[in-house]
């Protein structure tokens, strides 16, 4: 692959938003993939496993994070982008210990629509893991009582982009 440039980029206006936007966090297993299609770094096409789900996670405003950062190592000529998806899921509960038992389990995907409308996907190509689930019960009784989940993807590319034909074409219970 030739490593030539191929655009420059304006200065944009101010009209960006942070954030995950509320109730819009998809997860299923990476196995439940079938196939996708990725086109100029935006997944355009995917098809699901049949009788498998994306998961809705009800996940409240401004509690989402996505961050990812790449490392290149000059020696091996290797990059790599790790990306750490962070959400919030209020209030202990037996079928949550359940569920977030299950998320340990295998590799996952998670698509995520930011406060810009864009669809995001993580974890595509080798999955996102949930490595470090955290559950608290809050010390005062201002603070949280729930789990912290932290997924961490290692992929070659950013996480692509997600056209929102695809995910209306996704089965999401």
């Amino acid at each position: 692959m030739a490593c030539v440039l191929t655009t420059g980029f304006t200065d944009e206006c101010d009209d960006s938003a942070g954030g995950v936007k509320r109730d819009q966090v998809l997860i299923a297993q990476l196995d439940d993939i079938d196939t996708f299609t990725v086109v100029a770094g935006e997944i355009t096409a995917l098809t699901q496993v049949v009788a498998t789900n994306f998961y809705r996670y009800a996940v409240r405003k401004e509690i989402a994070n996505s961050v990812s950062t790449g490392t290149k190592d000059a020696l091996q000529g290797t990059t790599v982008i790790e990306t750490v998806f962070t959400t919030t899921l209020h209030k202990l509960s037996n079928v949550k210990n359940e569920e977030i038992k299950l998320l340990t389990g295998k590799p996952c995907v998670i698509m995520y629509q930011d406060q810009n409308d864009i669809w995001h996907c993580s974890g595509i190509t080798n999955g996102a893991e949930l490595l470090a689930p955290v559950s608290q019960t809050g010390v005062s009784m201002n603070d949280m009582n729930g789990y912290t989940l932290a997924f961490t993807a290692r992929e070659k590319n950013f996480p692509y982009t997600v056209d929102a034909t695809v995910v209306a074409g996704l089965t999401i219970v």
